[in-house]
């Protein structure tokens, strides 16, 4: 792009997706000298969306712009902002306390230890594991875990970790905690 600003180029046409980051400084030196930067479509590159890129690009003098938009604007290059996620329903966080409370008991186990490997999940030595207790819920596990973790967290290769026995007890609860 910098090229055709200089205007040792005449254009350049990319029909494929580019990331914004490879357009944005180009983008403003075809613009201020002169010339017009968009997608295929003619559309004006808009940066800074959920998804950083742009379908296509197309950048070249003043003069020559709209013709290389008139002869390729037939083609089919899918929108990357198709791609992007949803909004979010809602917002607000809520927190772990505030989340509904299952009627139904959801037992989880904390236990810990120290590794053989802080990138492992093997003991140093089963017979001194650190059960921390059975809950009836997530929240009350967590705030066990958490408690646990930070008891040790000057000691790199203790590990805590919760172990949701209620999913291989009853599978029907799955992969959530509300029933």
């Amino acid at each position: 792009m910098a090229l055709v600003a200089t205007g040792e180029w005449d254009a350049t046409v990319t029909l494929a997706g580019k990331s914004d980051w490879d357009l944005a400084a180009g983008t403003v030196l075809v613009e201020q000298a002169g010339g017009g930067v968009s997608t295929h479509r003619g559309e004006p590159l808009v940066f800074n969306q959920e998804v950083p890129a742009q379908r296509s690009v197309i950048a070249a003098g003043a003069g020559l712009h709209p013709l290389l938009v008139r002869r390729t604007g037939f083609v089919g290059i899918p929108d990357p902002q198709e791609r992007a996620a949803s909004a979010a329903t809602t917002t607000e966080q809520k927190k772990m306390g505030d989340a509904p409370k299952s009627q139904q008991q959801l037992l989880h186990i904390v236990f810990g230890g120290e590794l053989k490997d802080v990138t492992g999940i093997e003991f140093e030595d089963l017979s001194k594991m650190d059960f921390v207790g059975a809950f009836s819920n997530y929240k009350d596990a967590y705030d066990a875990w958490k408690s646990a973790a930070q008891r040790t967290v000057d000691h790199a290769e203790m590990r805590y970790f919760i172990l949701h026995a209620h999913k291989l007890l009853d599978p029907l609860t799955g992969d959530h905690h509300h029933v």
